[in-house]
């Protein structure tokens, strides 16, 4: 009888795992035209970052991705990274990637859903959008 329930009550939770694992990924949007400034200083470009986890009742941290290892297959259990500090640092990383001197964080969202598993675990994503700046430039005269 016991089998019969952790049976019954594990299949949702490993089958909502099997079926919705993702992690951290970091895009460089296409590049911006030539010339283009904000805040008085050169854009480089515009980057992206994701992360996903998973979470039972919506609070508890089952997994979530990595952001010091982006756009690879890591994963760290029962760890909340989806908050805005490591979306944060994502992006600051790739900007330095991109030798960037400032990056500014235009946008943060955060988006939830638990109907799929009846909401016993559910799935949190976190996407972040921020422009990387380059050098300052000079006003002509």
């Amino acid at each position: 009888m016991l089998r019969k329930i952790i049976f019954w009550a594990g299949l949702p939770v490993l089958a909502c795992l099997c079926g919705c694992m993702g992690g951290t990924s970091i895009v460089t949007v296409d590049p911006v035209p030539a010339g283009t400034e904000y805040q008085d200083r050169q854009v480089l470009g515009i980057v992206q970052a994701e992360n996903r986890g998973m979470y039972l009742f919506g609070g508890i941290p089952l997994w979530s991705g990595k952001p010091h290892y982006p756009n690879s297959r890591r994963y760290s259990m029962f760890r909340n990274f989806l908050k805005e500090g490591y979306m944060d640092r994502m992006l600051i990383d790739e900007g330095n990637r991109m030798k960037a001197e400032k990056v500014v964080v235009s946008r943060i969202a955060t988006h939830s859903a638990g109907w799929f598993s009846l909401w016993i675990v559910w799935k949190k994503q976190m996407f972040a959008e921020g422009i990387v700046l380059g050098k300052e430039v000079k006003p002509e005269k």
